[in-house]
């Protein structure tokens, strides 16, 4: 297992449509309502941008399969300010549930889930629902290799 994931005191549950992810709470620095969102077309793949303790960050957007989207639904309400120590953005999500680290059981990715473009970590067992483990840079792979298609 991952030191930093059982360094965490827990996760936190996006809900992405119909795709629910973890991601470890440590790397989420704050949650903002999507009304904050200055809608601009840049480079990337974002959706606009946000400032999250006066740092400007450009925000995604994920479908219920994990890729990038330019648009958004008008279910999406919570932008969620994800940082780790290479990088900094935002996700919408439709929800967001805390859940304590104790409650999920965490599971290797089976050998067929695991390649570069894959940014699940882990499977977390919680309430008997099987949930991807995802995280910061992760995500952030997406992004990347979104922008390189483009």
């Amino acid at each position: 297992m991952s030191e930093q994931l059982l360094n965490s005191h827990g996760f936190l549950q996006l809900n992405l449509g119909k795709m629910r992810v973890l991601v470890p709470q440590h790397e989420v620095q704050s949650l903002e309502s999507t009304l904050d969102i200055s809608v601009e077309k840049n480079d990337m793949n974002s959706i606009g941008n946000i400032i999250n303790n006066g740092v400007t960050q450009n925000v995604f957007n994920f479908d219920d399969k994990l890729n990038v989207i330019q648009s958004m639904s008008d279910s999406r309400r919570i932008c969620v300010c994800l940082q780790n120590d290479d990088v900094a953005y935002g996700v919408t999500c439709d929800a967001v549930n805390n859940i304590d680290l104790q409650e999920v059981k965490l599971v290797e990715l089976p050998e067929c889930m695991k390649n570069k473009y894959c940014p699940v970590l882990y499977l977390g067992i919680y309430k008997n629902r099987v949930i991807n483990v995802v995280n910061t840079s992760t995500l952030n792979n997406v992004i990347s290799q979104t922008d390189n298609l483009n």
